[in-house]
């Protein structure tokens, strides 16, 4: 029986060879399209990840706006509604909020605040548009992974009087400056000017970066006072927890601190959000 199953299977083959040949084609196109959706898949997942690497998976940001639902309690949830309408009446996070958090948070070890714009970024007859301008405080690079290809960061007193230097992505160097050396140029940022410190090492391509640091410019926030007014930009508050601290420990710290800061009751729902680099990379 078994033969002659076999033998009528060959018999057929034989007898429609077109037929034959248009089924093994199409089989084996379909597997190399499951094979090619799965490697695409693998690859995005990887660009993704690769995004965001720059930042500790640690990283605690606090800011007005989640990025993703939330349920309830005002925990990130991939299921919870994305009720913008909330959000945008929400105060936005401040620097009195940032140092409220950084003189009283038992928990966290280093932490920064940031705000953030456009502009237009001059030296001499060349420019970029809509450059990112990111306005920090000094321990940034402790939260953002910054090495400089060239020159060098912030120094406290530069941090603190806020003086008129800049750090600059790759991309923004080789617009501006080509193959000349940008270190201790003058760049025209917006209405004000800046002296170029430190070129920081080029991070890449990605589809998702935080930052996007290779077209983004970085000065100290309080030189960025003087072209951005901290009310109305947007801006986030950044912390790392202590050795041995679980991230969510700082996390359920830093909630219970800004509601007392806001003075928010106990029945009001929290007018903030706190979002962890871990549970963006567990979801990608």
């Amino acid at each position: 029986m078994y033969r002659e199953s076999v033998a009528f299977a060959f018999s057929q083959l034989q007898g429609d060879r077109f037929r034959t040949f248009l089924s093994l084609l199409g089989v084996s196109i379909g597997i190399f399209s499951i094979v090619a959706i799965f490697t695409a898949i693998d690859a995005l997942k990887e660009n993704v990840k690769k995004g965001f690497e720059s930042m500790s998976p640690d990283v605690v940001m606090v800011s007005q706006w989640p990025m993703m639902g939330e349920d309830e309690e005002g925990n990130a949830n991939m299921a919870g509604e994305f009720r913008w309408w909330e959000y945008m009446r929400r105060p936005k996070t401040s620097y009195e909020d940032f140092r409220y958090l950084q003189e009283n948070s038992q928990l966290g070890e280093d932490s920064s605040f940031s705000i953030y714009t456009t502009s237009t970024v001059r030296y001499g007859r060349k420019s970029v548009n809509r450059t990112t301008v990111e306005c920090i405080t000094r321990n940034y690079n402790k939260i953002v992974a910054m090495e400089m290809a060239q020159g060098r960061y912030f120094t406290p007193d530069e941090d603190q009087r806020g003086a008129a230097v800049a750090l600059i992505g790759a991309e923004i160097a080789s617009s501006l400056f080509e193959d000349e050396y940008p270190v201790g140029k003058k760049i025209k940022i917006g209405p004000t000017i800046a002296t170029v410190i430190g070129v920081i090492e080029k991070q890449g391509e990605s589809m998702v970066s935080v930052g996007d640091i290779d077209h983004a410019i970085y000065v100290p926030l309080n030189f960025g006072r003087y072209m951005v007014n901290p009310r109305w930009a947007d801006n986030s508050i950044y912390a790392l927890p202590k050795a041995g601290v679980a991230q969510q420990e700082l996390v359920d710290e830093l909630r219970m601190l800004l509601r007392a800061h806001r003075r928010l009751a106990p029945d009001q729902k929290n007018n903030f959000s706190i979002n962890t680099m871990g549970f963006i990379m567990d979801v990608v």
